[in-house]
């Protein structure tokens, strides 16, 4: 299974936007790092992207509702509910289904 490190600043970012119900958008990275969150709806992806280039981002992944664009190597946060009802964040890239691990970091 593939595995993500992640921060916890953007854990406790994505948790706290997909709890509220506000939690679409993308996430963009620069040198390997998640860098960013980047809220919206699918029409919105145009205006993002450019954001993106001009910050020197590449697009990581998406969260909540959104699935624009997808290809390959765009991952997908998503919330899981464990059987005891405690929500957790999901990744999977939905080109495969495939499962990532996400491991929080130690420090930010």
């Amino acid at each position: 299974m593939p595995r993500l490190t992640l921060s916890r600043h953007v854990a406790n970012a994505l948790m706290e936007r997909l709890q509220k119900g506000e939690g679409s958008g993308w996430l963009g990275a620069r040198d390997d790092q998640l860098r960013s969150i980047y809220p919206g709806t699918a029409e919105r992806w145009p205006a993002v992207a450019a954001q993106m280039e001009a910050c020197g981002e590449r697009l990581f992944a998406t969260f909540g509702t959104v699935h624009t664009p997808s290809g390959a190597g765009v991952l997908h946060f998503d919330l899981a509910e464990t059987e005891r009802g405690v929500l957790s964040l999901s990744l999977h890239d939905p080109n495969n289904g495939e499962p990532w691990e996400i491991v929080l970091a130690q420090s930010d």
